[in-house]
């Protein structure tokens, strides 16, 4: 019993890495890519088909690239708005983001399944279906692109609630908040779990 707090903290270090990971990849190798691959067109002036990797490179580019393009937004307008509600109000807008922002990320796994799904699809079809094959890459880079811009909406305006009941003078929505996390919590961490479970909690979420 007493190694499983050790192992649990390897574990969340393992995660973070892998997160780390990922994050820095976007930010650098994935720009590094398409970067190389401009210049080599550039360079040879002759297009080939790009294969289902750079598809997706260019996919996840478009929809980052838009993503940060929505940070012109007025946050000072969200924020009024939201500490203009009363406390009930705060606490049911601040569950309902809860509830949209799982919805957004189980969404947001299939869109970007769906998304490299079809950039397989163009870079290995024939040529009489490229139409087809360019259309619904197009299609599905369209509502990627729709589905992430909502999310990060959703949490922005979640970060805004929450910021607004830390400074609020009234302290009992805070508390609110922070005991319905607890009790979350709790039905999380006394919840039993087979070794099945725990794998794909651990791979998937």
């Amino acid at each position: 019993m007493f190694h499983v707090p050790w192992r649990c903290e390897r574990l969340i270090v393992a995660g973070f890495f892998v997160c780390l990971d990922s994050f820095l990849s976007l930010l650098t190798i994935m720009p590094a890519r398409i970067v190389v691959t401009i210049w080599r067109v550039m360079k040879t002036r002759k297009f080939r088909r790009p294969n289902a990797a750079d598809l997706s490179d260019y996919g996840c580019f478009v929809v980052l690239a838009l993503g940060v393009a929505s940070l012109v937004s007025d946050i000072s307008l969200i924020y009024h708005v939201i500490r203009g509600q009363g406390t009930i109000k705060l606490y049911v807008v601040y569950n309902v983001l809860e509830i949209f922002d799982k919805l957004c990320q189980s969404f947001g796994e299939d869109v970007l399944q769906v998304l490299f799904n079809s950039a397989e699809g163009l870079s290995a079809c024939s040529t009489d279906n490229v139409t087809f094959e360019l259309m619904r890459f197009i299609l599905d880079e369209a509502i990627a692109v729709v589905a992430f811009d909502i999310h990060s909406f959703v949490l922005l305006a979640q970060a805004i609630t929450l910021s607004t009941c830390i400074i609020a003078h009234n302290n009992a929505l805070l508390a609110l908040l922070v005991s319905n996390n607890f009790a979350e919590i709790k039905s999380n961490v006394f919840k039993r779990v087979s070794k099945e479970n725990l794998h794909n909690l651990v791979y998937y979420h």
